[in-house]
């Protein structure tokens, strides 16, 4: 059997917002802070596994579907050929409280219930202090995004910029050269 790849295709406002958030903590040695960065990135990492893809062996598969619930669940376990059953929790929980568990099928069709292995989470975001996008950044991503958001059925945001959007958009370029050139020297 020939390689898979399934790659999970998530909202990009969401996937920015969620960036920007983890820079101002967990993530902030890796993630970038700027929305237009981010979204820079995320269109670049798109495009490559688009540019990648063959129709035999990618599935591109969105993070909302599969959250939605099981039946999701199976499309992309039966594209990846993996014959197992998945008990899927409460994805809103707390990843300590709620794993996703894999239930492996032994060679010869036993069930393998007692050598179940956890799958943990890796990030948990606190719904009460959740940072969210100004809507220069929203408009920004849903414009410079729009392909991306197109092709796999978001929601569009009305990404027209008015003037005083115009002029926020150059306030950011400015200070993220300032910040960039406090950094070299």
């Amino acid at each position: 059997m020939s390689p898979r790849f399934v790659v999970v295709v998530r909202n990009p406002v969401d996937v920015v917002r969620s960036t920007v958030e983890a820079a101002h903590g967990w993530g902030g040695h890796w993630a970038s802070p700027y929305a237009e960065v981010v979204a820079g990135r995320l269109m670049n990492t798109m495009r490559a596994a688009i540019t990648a893809a063959r129709d035999d062996d990618t599935l591109f598969v969105r993070y909302e579907d599969l959250r939605r619930g099981p039946e999701h669940w199976r499309t992309l376990t039966n594209f990846v050929g993996i014959e197992e059953s998945w008990e899927i929790p409460d994805l809103d929980g707390h990843p300590f409280e709620t794993a996703a568990f894999v239930t492996p099928q032994g060679v010869d069709g036993r069930s393998a219930a007692d050598e179940r292995r956890s799958f943990q989470g890796f990030s948990f975001h606190d719904r009460t202090a959740r940072l969210e996008l100004s809507r220069w950044e929203r408009k920004f991503v849903a414009s410079y995004c729009s392909e991306l958001m197109r092709r796999y059925g978001y929601s569009p945001i009305d990404a027209r910029l008015n003037p005083l959007d115009r002029w926020w958009r150059t306030t950011r370029a400015v200070r993220r050269t300032v910040a960039r050139i406090r950094r070299e020297i």
